[in-house]
């Protein structure tokens, strides 16, 4: 018997809802760590200049192995937390995965255009501060960083890789030649950025195997270079959300937009391209 969308609905929304006092507590966490380190680390430079300065007989018996003792402590909880990262680096790529693939889901309901009739306040506020939040988060720095992580600032033969790709997408949105920026010149570029990533991490597994179709292609990097800890359908639904961009990507270039709508379309076609790198482990890459 079919699930009632309904309830699947009210689930979704609880689960959205309580991620916000959730992420909460996490960023109260980031913030203690980076001040401790901060701290530390401003600390490390004048103490060790003092402690040059003072002779070796200068301080009373044990008070040297009392002063190792202390920073051979901080060492350790600093080799504890770097164990960590994993945990932090997989953490990323499920946040930019689930809100990529809300986004990529519930984004087309409302969508907005030449010829689409405006929409009621109860869903435009709230979309239109979604895309300010997207706009305000540094997806192009995060992207441009995960593409030279994985080596895909650079390309063998004539292919263009998709750094390159990247910029010229962001640059035909940012100095668009003709009016608000045409569509071609913005979301072919983003495609065919996406298409070089896919394609390239496809090129670089471990182990070839068939894989024809974008949600295929996806399913089959994140089968072999996945990050640890990625749940069973991490990829399955990057997958599906990849057919789906691509289609829409497909689409739009035909449509009338405005800089504000190719900004959008861009800003969704960065967040799933997060979502897919950060997912990646470079060490499994070819």
């Amino acid at each position: 018997m079919p699930e009632d969308p309904g309830k699947q609905k009210e689930e979704l929304v609880r689960l959205i809802t309580d991620a916000e006092p959730e992420a909460r507590k996490l960023e109260s966490l980031g913030h203690g760590l980076v001040e401790s380190a901060r701290f530390t680390q401003d600390m490390a430079g004048p103490l060790a200049e003092l402690v040059k300065q003072v002779p070796p007989d200068q301080l009373p018996p044990g008070e040297w192995t009392r002063q190792i003792e202390g920073w051979r402590a901080w060492h350790e909880a600093a080799r504890q937390l770097q164990g960590i990262r994993t945990t932090v680096n997989s953490f990323g790529a499920v946040s930019q995965a689930a809100t990529n693939t809300s986004v990529s889901g519930v984004m087309p309901v409302f969508a907005s255009g030449p010829h689409v009739p405006p929409l009621p306040p109860r869903i435009e506020v709230p979309r239109t501060k979604l895309f300010q939040t997207l706009d305000r988060y540094p997806l192009v720095g995060r992207a441009t960083a995960s593409m030279r992580r994985l080596g895909l600032d650079s390309r063998g033969g004539s292919a263009r890789p998709p750094l390159g790709l990247l910029q010229e997408a962001r640059g035909a949105l940012d100095r668009p030649v003709v009016g608000d920026g045409g569509p071609v010149s913005v979301l072919v570029s983003l495609r065919e950025c996406i298409d070089a990533v896919i394609t390239e991490l496809v090129r670089r597994r471990p182990r070839q195997e068939t894989a024809k179709s974008w949600d295929g292609k996806i399913v089959s990097v994140g089968g072999q270079c996945a990050r640890p800890m990625l749940a069973a359908g991490h990829f399955s639904r990057l997958g599906v959300d990849a057919e789906s961009l691509m289609n829409q990507l497909s689409g739009a270039k035909q449509a009338g937009m405005n800089r504000d709508q190719l900004a959008e379309f861009f800003n969704r076609g960065l967040l799933f391209l997060n979502a897919f790198m950060d997912s990646i482990d470079e060490s499994l890459l070819r």
